[in-house]
């Protein structure tokens, strides 16, 4: 085969990336497509890099709330975001 498994790329690095990276490439236009996997690792390494520095916990920490129901949602929301961050670093690294 001289082109990767789709199955293995979209448990890799996930449908959404996958569809990005077909969306903006030249089979839309009916085009011939040289499918490498380091292209869709770009595209999954550039969304990746904007929801880290878009959700950077230091940027909104003087708008803290007192209200119960806000510090638990942020609470939920920055564990949320350390998992998927973890996950995403381990994803990363296979």
């Amino acid at each position: 085969m001289n082109y990767p498994d789709p199955m293995e790329l979209v448990h890799k690095y996930e449908a959404d990336t996958l569809r990005q990276y077909l969306i903006n490439s030249p089979v839309v236009r009916a085009e011939n497509l040289r499918f490498k996997e380091d292209d869709i690792k770009d595209v999954f390494l550039l969304w990746f890099n904007k929801i880290v520095y878009r959700y950077d916990a230091g940027r909104h920490a003087s708008k803290r709330s007192t209200n119960v129901m806000d510090v638990w949602i942020t609470s939920f929301k920055e564990s949320l975001l350390e998992f998927v961050a973890k996950e995403m670093k381990a994803l990363l690294q296979t």
